[in-house]
């Protein structure tokens, strides 16, 4: 909630105020109503998120009475364990008392999977912190400025560049709800070119949610999931990069077909006849102090490409390169606040601003987890792994990945966030994935798949509709105008899960 009203501050109410915005209405009033239903709809959603995971932890404990208790034989092989297919026993139910169901989040944290939960949410908490000082330093609106003045003349290629600089903002960084702070920036663009609102949030939303299903290195999505699945961090980039292109490919033909079909024709645009707010951008005062900033967060992402890349070859970088990949983020936006000669108490301010706004993520976090630890501890894991394999087609793989890919979009309805669902799903359809002839790389990739794209889908995104509300775009004009592009994008996504699902994508 305060991370949603830190954005929104640092967009209007920023001494510089490089943007303004301007509507039939006092332009107070236009930022007041932005400010609350921004507060209401993320303090709806937290809320919502705890509500349906307490609901599944009661479920999982229920489960415990109902489901009988059986245990799969576990080996080690290539310095993994995995599950031996056809061991499956029954056992005797150990005690687990209705008590335990309540605190099953705070066991979570000395439990088998403590350390693995503790570097995670380490992590989310340097991930908090180092945005907040990138936003505060303003780097990200600098870098869509200097594009703006570089290629303004063409305007197609400008909207291609800013397209891909927002898709590797949430492959590479996991930036979702950090593009609040520039969609009034990039609607200001679009309509400065002659196109709409629309056209703006294509180059933005559409684009960081594209970015977020092809997952490069996005460390909320498949850095969490691969971690959990044991896979080692960031493997199978390659393909995702195939993924990423196909996808960017797709978006960049759609929002340059509206913009040319706006431009020939103004009425065709679903916002022709409504009342419009009209952004308007100036210039940025860049200094040197701020250019010195920019060098040093694209050194900081230079070295974080490197740790990637050399992850494969050096067994201790992969094994903490989440942390790594933080504490790295951390130092480009410390050094940025340093850099535009941020005060050490504004820099220590905004840093704690950005762990308290992610800090109700942490509650989200160890409230789906308890789930697993829930159904472990009662001895049913095992169980709903047997039952889940003789519901599933094992001799038809895709069958199978496309049912992990269901599975996801539907808990994205009610959990938005990637690491949260992550903990919930992807400890059960880890071993379930090779229980029926999948890979669990193939079940990481459903799993980002599945997540990526419904967040431009649902209602209950809280995101999706802050963002409506700043551009002024109601929900029935936003799928009237993705609903094809997102049906396409999801049949691309179905292709691409078939081919790993038959090539054995790995690497196991």
């Amino acid at each position: 909630m305060k991370e949603v009203q830190k954005i929104l501050e640092i967009v209007y109410f920023s001494q510089y105020r490089n943007l303004t915005a301007k509507c039939n209405k006092n332009f107070e009033e236009f930022e007041e109503k932005i400010l609350q239903n921004g507060l209401k709809i993320n303090k709806k959603t937290f809320l919502f998120s705890v509500m349906i995971l307490f609901s599944f932890m009661i479920l999982a404990g229920i489960s415990s009475f109902i489901i009988p208790s059986g245990a799969y034989t576990r080996v080690w092989q290539g310095g993994r364990e995995t599950i031996v297919p056809d061991s499956f026993a029954w056992s005797q139910a150990p005690l687990y008392p209705v008590w335990r169901w309540i605190t099953a989040p705070i066991e979570v944290l000395w439990g088998p999977d403590s350390r693995l939960v503790t570097g995670i949410i380490v992590f989310i908490l340097l991930i908090g912190a180092s945005f907040a000082l990138l936003l505060e330093s303003r780097i990200l609106e600098i870098i869509l400025a200097r594009l703006v003045k570089r290629y303004h003349g063409k305007r197609y290629f400008l909207l291609a560049i800013i397209t891909l600089c927002c898709m590797l903002l949430g492959s590479f960084l996991g930036i979702y709800e950090e593009i609040l702070a520039l969609i009034p920036v990039i609607v200001a663009i679009a309509l400065s070119m002659g196109w709409d609102a629309l056209a703006g949030l294509g180059m933005s939303l559409l684009a960081v949610c594209f970015g977020f299903t092809a997952a490069l290195i996005n460390p909320f999505s498949i850095g969490v999931a691969q971690s959990l699945a044991g896979l080692p961090m960031f493997s199978g980039i390659g393909y995702r990069m195939i993924v990423f292109l196909f996808l960017y490919a797709i978006l960049v033909f759609f929002l340059i077909q509206y913009a040319k079909k706006i431009e020939s024709h103004p009425e065709a645009s679903l916002l022709y006849h409504k009342e419009k707010n009209n952004f308007i951008i100036h210039a940025l005062q860049e200094t040197p102090e701020t250019h010195k900033a920019c060098l040093w967060f694209f050194l900081c992402l230079t070295i974080l490409c490197c740790i990637v890349l050399a992850s494969p070859f050096f067994p201790w970088v992969q094994e903490c390169s989440l942390l790594l990949v933080g504490f790295l983020l951390l130092i480009s936006g410390v050094g940025a606040g340093f850099w535009i000669k941020l005060p050490s108490r504004q820099i220590l301010y905004h840093a704690l601003q950005g762990i308290l706004g992610l800090a109700p993520g942490i509650v989200l976090i160890l409230m789906a987890m308890s789930v697993k630890h829930i159904i472990v501890q009662a001895g049913i894991m095992d169980t709903i792994l047997y039952y889940s394999v003789s519901l599933i087609p094992k001799t038809n793989p895709i069958v199978s990945v496309f049912f992990i890919y269901a599975m996801t979009l539907f808990l994205n309805f009610f959990i938005g966030s990637a690491s949260a669902k992550a903990f919930l799903i992807v400890p059960i359809i880890a071993p379930l994935s090779e229980l029926i002839g999948l890979t669990r790389q193939t079940a990481v990739s459903a799993f980002c798949f599945g997540d990526g794209l419904s967040n431009l889908l649902y209602p209950t995104n809280a995101v999706l509709l802050i963002a409506l509300g700043i551009t002024g775009v109601s929900y029935r004009i936003w799928l009237q105008w993705t609903w094809k592009l997102q049906i396409i994008a999801a049949m691309i996504s179905l292709i691409f899960l078939a081919i790993v699902a038959t090539i054995g994508y790995g690497p196991f």
